[in-house]
């Protein structure tokens, strides 16, 4: 028998044998009395009921501006290009349409029957500009109207806590058109589509029902840009959702409904965007995070099975329903008023539509250089905050918020950002960010561009960045501490450990990972140059940076048209200290097409300069930084950040400078490297791992040893099927050694968000295990080959008792350090989880045999270790050293040479 879930609150009670809905709610507080169908529909449409959601459907409601792309996006979805009519040139969606397919996911017991309903309403300022009133009008009747949407009246009288009468769709997709380039100013389509479409109380302010589609992401252009312009517009989006409807973090989708005539490659049902991912199945992955974050059950549900693989509703026909709305004059008159009181007393024809605040108020990491696409700033009960202002620079408008100040100056600036030395490095932190670096580390140039320490040598070519800016006026937000009102940000820093030590350092650094250590306060605008070019030399010397500083600032005083300046000459001079390759990078303004600086003269820069007032760009090297600790108020928890956070810098740097000498590391790089791929860094965990030990105790990663107490894993009994072991119980196994251990590797990592809140960093590269249900097994695998929804198996750390979560969401994460332990038994929990010590197999058997001989010589020696260790200094004792340890260099070069030996097979 299914459960078929209720359609309205009247149908409700019938559910639980005809009681009233008071009587359904006493009998749900004893989960025994229920019968498994009752149970179902207690926990998908009791969860809707409570959580102001349809009852039986999940409906997603598309909305956006005319033109956007919203029928094409369905039809992508459904697989089926007739299912709604499209036009390039013309609104086609008339009046509001419901597509529904009714699902049986019978992965439930009982069989759980529902709808998912997607809800096409007319787009926002129609193109033919004449049913822009109507359209609006029949939006407004449509929610009225909708049974799935009618107000639960009822619910106000049961006093049901944290309850709202209000119902909201599951999820609102607002497509907006990627080529659209006017999204900032006050008139723009975008700020006008959002503001008619929150009069129709369709947004949950309380549970983010909102997701933005990016449609013609192609537009974006390539791999270079897309990246960046993605970023940029992700943040203008965010800012400007934040000020209309108050929710921050708003997913920002982009996808592409012509990927086969934009020449995409396709990976199976998907096609490739520029920036790696999959248009469309991204847009599956933003839905399934929203009805997690909103404990939305019903929504991950049916999501998850119709847009699964094994669907049989896929194959069925869609149910089709146009809203036949009959308009009286009194609801035209109504639309009509609301939209008018929409209009801005501003035009933004003059407004500069390029320009963007999108890095002020945004976390950022000084080292990395990373901005985080996360908004700080939030309301501040002012509403006077929420205003804007124009402000003219020379022949232009810019429209920034009240509460930022503008500083209206035209400055020029030269600055090397390739560094030497430690003080050079240190001075330019200072300078650029306005913060003490507080590094003890010796930097300098490297072939990338990035940064080795002067222990470790030089190399036959550096690469060296100089960049000249001129500023058109300086942005800043005052009391940048008494405008961050990010809940969710606040919430996680006063919720910091008070102390800083080994066992809280994982905290914070999740906490910097997320955030970044300082908020952006200041920022300029304007437009740069920058040269980058290659010194040819075996070793690089302060004098020599100087020598080439100077013939480059003096090319760059073409900007003041001071005179001519014979750019050709100059840079056969540069060739003369040593210099080639030098390439040009022009940003902001219209830019010349010119790359070298032999192909460049002032006078081009004479008139790229005069075009930068009406397109000026952020200039990255010009912002300042607060940092986070400054925030709290609490003098030791202050100090405890701070402390944590130069640790950070310097790991990070560390890790970057690691980097650099991995990449001009030949020797390493073929060994790691194999030949059918090239995992993204060495098969490990990141620094600050824990991992569970006999005692009850949990240990990081990086601090095993031969000498710490056995670890807890779990025990496999019976031979294996078809790969798979028969889980037994917890057992005991000893570290024996790191296969590979690099404390500061910056790496890139998945990360597992699990159902039950936890979640697993692991590369992609990494054996973890999936657990099968209906055999109580488990089967090993490569990370990078889950899937949303399987099973892991956790170790709850408070109940010692298993648990088998399901995979929610996948993302990555770049992380310092990368370690990856052997033991006896070849698994262990690392954080919570039961993972194994192995890589680039999917064969845990094979790998196993491959690892014996190397872990009987550990046990051997663990006993000569034992007599000669001292407990309480166990650390010190590790047998352990950096890179990869030489029998896993064996295996690896063995498989190499075996592999390129065999037979090529299909």
């Amino acid at each position: 028998m299914a459960a078929h879930l209720p359609k309205t609150l009247e149908e409700f009670p019938k559910a639980f044998g005809n009681a009233s809905l008071i009587e359904v709610m006493k009998k749900i507080k004893s989960p025994a009395a229920l019968t498994p169908t009752e149970t179902n529909i207690w926990k998908y449409s009791g969860g809707a009921l409570l959580l102001g959601r349809p009852l039986d459907t999940v409906m997603i409601f598309m909305g956006g501006s005319s033109g956007a792309g919203k029928s094409t996006t369905i039809n992508t979805l459904f697989e089926d290009n007739e299912l709604c009519s499209t036009s390039s040139s013309t609104s086609e969606t008339k009046e509001p349409v419901r597509l529904r397919k009714t699902l049986k996911v019978t992965k439930e017991s009982p069989p759980v029957v529902g709808n998912l309903t997607f809800v096409d309403v007319p787009g926002a300022f129609d193109t033919d500009g004449k049913n822009e009133v109507a359209n609006f009008a029949s939006i407004k009747k449509f929610r009225e109207s909708s049974i799935e949407l009618q107000s639960r009246k009822k619910l106000a009288n049961l006093k049901i806590p944290n309850v709202t009468a209000t119902v909201y769709p599951n999820i609102i997709l607002f497509v907006l058109n990627a080529m659209d380039n006017r999204i900032v100013g006050p008139n723009s389509f975008f700020r006008k589509s959002l503001e008619s479409f929150k009069l129709h109380d369709l947004f949950d302010k309380n549970h983010p029902n909102l997701i933005i589609v990016l449609s013609h992401a192609r537009s974006l252009g390539g791999k270079a840009k897309f990246a960046t312009l993605l970023q940029q517009k992700t943040n203008d989006i965010r800012k400007i959702i934040h000020e209309i409807l108050g929710v921050s973090d708003v997913e920002v989708v982009p996808v592409e409904n012509e990927g086969e005539d934009q020449e995409l490659e396709k990976r199976g049902d998907f096609y490739v965007l520029p920036n790696g991912e999959l248009s469309h199945y991204n847009l599956f992955q933003a839905m399934i995070k929203v009805f997690t974050r909103n404990e939305d059950l019903m929504g991950r549900l049916f999501a998850g099975w119709y847009f699964g693989s094994n669907c049989p509703e896929k194959k069925q026909k869609v149910e089709v329903e146009t809203s036949q709305i009959e308009l009286e004059p009194l609801d035209v008159a109504l639309a009509g008023q609301a939209l008018k009181d929409l209009q801005f007393a501003v035009s933004d024809e003059s407004i500069v539509p390029q320009y963007n605040f999108s890095s002020l108020g945004c976390g950022f990491c000084p080292v990395s250089e990373e901005v985080k696409p996360v908004y700080l700033l939030s309301e501040t009960g002012d509403a006077s905050a929420l205003q804007s202002k124009v402000i003219e620079i020379e022949s232009s408008k810019f429209l920034i918020p009240n509460f930022i100040n503008a500083y209206i100056k035209k400055t020029s600036r030269f600055q090397r950002i390739s560094f030497y030395e430690k003080e050079e490095y240190q001075n330019h932190m200072k300078a650029s960010y306005g913060i003490e670096a507080g590094f003890k580390l010796i930097v300098s140039a490297s072939s990338e561009g990035r940064w080795i320490s002067g222990a470790q040598g030089s190399y036959g070519s550096s690469l060296v960045k100089m960049v000249q800016e001129i500023q058109m006026a300086t942005f800043k937000l005052d009391n940048p501490r008494g405008r961050v009102t990010h809940s969710k940000f606040i919430q996680e820093l006063n919720s910091l450990p008070s102390t800083f030590t080994n066992d809280t350092a994982k905290d914070f650094r999740n906490f910097f990972s997320k955030w970044g250590t300082h908020i952006i306060y200041e920022e300029a605008v304007g437009g740069s140059i920058q040269l980058k070019c290659t010194l040819q030399s075996t070793s690089l010397t302060k004098e020599k940076l100087q020598e080439i500083e100077g013939q480059v600032s003096a090319i760059f005083k073409g900007f003041s048209g001071s005179g001519h300046v014979e750019t050709d000459a100059l840079s056969k001079g540069l060739k003369t200290v040593g210099v080639s390759n030098e390439q040009l990078e022009i940003d902001g303004g219209d830019p010349p097409a010119i790359i070298t600086l032999e192909s460049v003269n002032a006078a081009q820069l004479q008139e790229w300069a005069k075009s930068i007032p009406k397109k000026p760009v952020e200039l990255r090297q010009s912002i300042k930084l607060y940092p986070y600790y400054n925030f709290l108020d609490n003098g030791e928890q202050c100090e405890s950040l701070r402390q944590a956070t130069a640790v950070y810098l310097e790991d990070t740097l560390n890790a970057k400078i690691q980097t650099a000498i991995d990449r001009n590391t030949a020797s390493e790089k073929a060994v790691e490297d194999t030949v059918d791929e090239k995992p993204k860094g060495p098969p490990c965990f990141p620094k600050g791992t824990l991992v569970e030990l006999w005692n009850g105790e949990r240990k990081q990663i990086e601090q095993l040893s031969l000498g710490c107490f056995p670890l807890k894993t779990m025990g496999f009994g019976n031979s294996p099927l078809r790969g798979e072991m028969k889980l037994d119980k917890i057992a005991k196994t000893n570290f024996c050694t790191f296969l590979d251990a690099k404390s500061s590797k910056l790496v890139e990592y998945l990360v597992f968000h699990f159902s039950n809140g936890k979640k697993l960093i692991v590369t992609e590269a990494h054996m973890i295990f999936q657990y099968i249900p209906d055999r109580h097994q488990v089967k090993g695998k490569q990370a990078k080959n889950f899937k949303i929804g399987e099973l892991s198996v956790f170790l709850n750390p408070t109940s010692g008792e298993m648990e088998t979560p399901a995979i929610e969401e996948i993302t990555k994460e770049m992380h310092v350090g990368a370690y990856s332990p052997l033991t006896m038994s070849g698994t262990f929990f690392a954080d919570g989880f039961l993972v194994s010590s192995y890589a680039n197999t999917n064969s845990f058997l094979q790998a196993q045999m491959a690892l014996f001989p190397l872990k009987m010589w550990c046990s051997m020696n663990r006993k000569g270790v034992k007599k000669q260790m001292d407990v309480n200094n166990e650390q010190t004792s590790a047998l352990t050293k950096e890179g990869i340890h030489p029998y896993a260099k064996f295996l690896m070069q063995f498989r190499k040479s075996f592999t390129s030996m065999a037979p090529s097979q299909k």
